[in-house]
């Protein structure tokens, strides 16, 4: 597997574990604090639902946002058995929102973005 692939999987599950924590953790940093929960949302399954095309699923986004919108809907529900938090339809309503933009990013920039690493990547002999 070339080191390009690799890298698409990093960024992905670092991201997962990222927006997983954010959303699952009582007391989210001072950064998100002041932050809409509508754009957080949106921001969080756009690049999600991008970075998930990019490194599972060669680019086919059916299978992405079936995936995301079952993880922005498990996010919903476990935030709803939680004390502090609460499940919202608005929320899970966002996160296809998000999912879209995601897809619409993998259709306009996907490419680009893939060959911009490739160009990174070929610059400091790291893929061929």
């Amino acid at each position: 597997m070339k080191i390009r692939q690799h890298l698409w999987q990093f960024a992905f599950w670092t991201a997962l574990v990222a927006v997983t924590w954010l959303a699952l953790t009582s007391r989210p940093p001072r950064l998100v604090e002041g932050v809409s929960d509508v754009a957080l949302h949106a921001v969080a399954f756009t690049v999600l639902t991008f970075l998930l095309s990019m490194a599972h699923f060669e680019r086919r986004p059916l299978g992405s946002a079936c995936l995301m919108l079952l993880y922005g809907s498990a996010i919903e529900l476990l935030q709803g058995g939680m004390g502090e938090r609460s499940a919202e339809w608005k929320d899970l309503a966002v996160d296809v929102v998000g999912i879209g933009f995601g897809l619409l990013l993998l259709h306009v920039a996907g490419d680009a973005i893939d060959r911009l690493l490739q160009t990174v990547l070929r610059a400091i002999h790291l893929e061929k």
